[in-house]
């Protein structure tokens, strides 16, 4: 199979950059510049360990639990 000409590559490049330098000015628009945005994912990281030791699975099946128990009928049957 052919490579597509160098030109194409060319633009393609051009492309992307325009496209990540879009996404950087967004980022920076609401406040999430690189070292915010790590700063967010390991806090985030921090409290799914210590406060789910199941990680995000175990906060999932805890959430599903308590909905299916809410939609429990006085009379123990499930309608649905």
């Amino acid at each position: 199979m052919r490579s597509p000409p160098l030109w194409l590559h060319a633009v393609r490049g051009k492309q992307n950059d325009d496209k990540k330098a879009q996404t950087d000015q967004q980022a920076e628009a609401i406040g999430l510049d690189g070292n915010r945005f790590r700063l967010l994912i390991g806090l985030g990281f921090l409290v799914i360990v210590l406060f789910s030791p199941d990680g995000i699975v175990g906060l999932w099946e805890r959430w599903r639990r308590r909905g299916e128990a809410g939609q429990l009928q006085p009379g123990g049957d499930r309608h649905g």
